[in-house]
């Protein structure tokens, strides 16, 4: 399975950045901490017209996303000095070999973020199949805010597995998540699973494995391509106005609705493949039956 950084990395190779028109990149030549404000970088790869990109006054960005303000560069030395944590960005520390992007055009902590999002978007069309573990109790069982729909409690009872019968409270205001659950009384004090279907939590960090999360792996193409939809048009709301934009298409030799384009194309690729993810998981995985759901009749 994919980390969110990993799937990251997909929107940007699959959607963002076309093989002929990659950014322009150099690595660390050394590990710089979190304070740092000298860059020592390695130019092994670039060309001494792209080399000129790394200039006073220039936005780079290390693979983790943070910007830095370049203020200074040593051409001879191959140092930048730098501006930490440039527009809200977290200062972090970086290995050698790691990456530097010039002049980025598209944030990659935009679009990390939106990768968790679009982790938590694919409901409702799809959901979260999960089981989450309870000791039972005559009282009410707090479940996490994710879970929907129970479909099924089984109980360890000795060496058998038992399903058994409960309540499932959706609104339930003693509980931190709003949602707790009832099971048989006679079941009391025993470890049991609820299975459920539910909504995605967010990941909460770049190395987070997104199955962890629910999703599944025929589901990652689903996350790459709407977390580049979500980087697309942020790029071009952040633009300063639609003049602005025809202007630069235009010297690009560009049809000035192309940006349209490209957006509505990539969500319409979203739409195909989240449907085809929606049809094979109803026919895979059956909604289940609650049983004694409050409120039910």
């Amino acid at each position: 399975m994919s980390t969110v950084t990993e799937i990251a990395d997909r929107a940007f190779r699959e959607h963002l950045h076309p093989l002929d028109d990659q950014p322009v990149t150099v690595t660390f030549a050394a590990a710089a901490t979190r304070e740092a404000t000298s860059w020592t970088f390695d130019d092994a790869t670039l060309s001494p017209e792209e080399l000129d990109l790394f200039a006073p006054g220039v936005v780079v960005e290390a693979d983790d996303g943070e910007l830095v303000l370049v203020t200074d560069v040593d051409y001879d030395g191959l140092v930048l000095t730098v501006v930490r944590g440039h527009l809200g960005t977290t200062a972090a520390s970086h290995t050698a070999g790691s990456t530097i992007t010039a002049a980025p055009l598209y944030g990659r902590r935009l679009v990390l973020e939106a990768v968790k999002d679009e982790v938590v978007a694919l409901y409702p069309t799809l959901r979260h199949v999960g089981a989450v573990e309870i000791v039972t109790s005559m009282d009410p069982v707090e479940v996490p805010s994710e879970v929907v729909t129970p479909t099924s409690v089984l109980v360890v009872d000795g060496a058998t597995l038992r399903r058994a019968r409960f309540t499932f409270l959706a609104v339930y205001p003693p509980s931190a998540t709003g949602k707790a659950i009832v099971v048989d009384a006679r079941y009391e004090g025993l470890t049991a699973y609820i299975n459920f279907n539910g909504r995605f939590a967010r990941p909460t960090y770049d190395s987070d494995d997104v199955y962890d999360f629910g999703v599944q792996r025929e589901w990652e193409a689903v996350v790459a391509v709407g977390a580049a939809v979500k980087a697309a048009a942020q790029r071009h709301v952040d633009q300063l106005s639609a003049e602005y934009l025809t202007e630069q298409l235009e010297r690009d030799a560009l049809p000035a609705d192309v940006a349209h384009q490209i957006r509505e194309g990539l969500r319409e690729l979203r739409a195909i493949y989240l449907d085809g993810a929606r049809r094979a998981q109803n026919a895979e995985s059956p909604r289940g039956v609650v049983y004694n759901q409050v409120g039910a009749h």
